[in-house]
C-alpha cells in the first residue's frame, strides 16, 4: 500500500471531523493540520454522509458531552455508541469507527 504524503513530503495523518457539516467523517491532512503550520494538505477518506446522519449525529455527540459532564452511567454510553456505530455502518463510514472509539 502506497503511503499518502502531504505537500511537505511527510506522511499524511488520519483525522476525524467533528463539525456539524461533516460529523465523524475521516480525512487525511498534513501532520501539522490545525496548528497554523504545515501545507494545508487535505483529502477526504469517507464519502459525504446522508442528510439524516448529518442531522442526527451532531445531536447525539452533543448529548454525549452533556451526559459526560453530569456523570451519566456507562450503560447509557454503550447504547449511544452502538447507535453511532449503526448509523456509521448504514451510511458506509466503517473506515474510522475503530479509530474514533479508541481515541474518543
Amino acid at each position: 500500500m502506497e503511503v499518502l504524503k502531504c505537500c511537505c513530503g511527510k506522511q499524511a495523518q488520519e483525522f476525524t471531523s467533528w463539525t456539524d457539516a461533516n460529523p465523524w467523517r475521516c480525512f487525511f491532512g498534513c501532520v501539522k493540520y490545525g496548528r497554523g503550520q504545515g501545507c494545508n494538505f487535505f483529502q477526504w477518506i469517507d464519502p459525504r454522509m446522508g442528510e439524516r446522519s448529518r442531522t442526527v449525529i451532531p445531536g447525539l455527540l452533543r448529548k454525549l458531552l452533556v451526559l459526560t459532564a453530569i456523570g451519566a452511567s456507562i450503560e447509557f454510553f454503550d447504547y449511544e455508541l452502538l447507535v453511532l456505530i449503526a448509523i456509521g455502518s448504514i451510511e458506509g463510514f466503517d473506515s474510522c469507527i475503530h479509530q474514533t472509539i479508541v481515541y474518543a
